[in-house]
């Protein structure tokens, strides 16, 4: 497995959507957007590395924290 997730991908893991769900995709560019979740561009498109997305998980698992 790559270690980059595409804006696809994430949002799969994240909601359960099927890829290519636009809404889905949408609330993962408004999460980079936002700087919530830590990305990077390559060209056109954004790419989440796996250990970023699994800290983002962590932590809205655990909001306390």
């Amino acid at each position: 497995m790559s270690p980059l997730l595409s804006v696809e991908q994430v949002a799969t893991r994240l909601y359960g959507a099927p890829e290519g769900d636009r809404a889905a995709c949408e609330r993962v560019r408004w999460l980079i957007r936002t700087k919530r979740l830590k990305a990077r561009k390559v060209g056109k498109r954004w790419y989440v590395h796996v250990d970023h997305l699994d800290a983002f998980e962590r932590a809205t698992d655990n909001p306390e924290e």
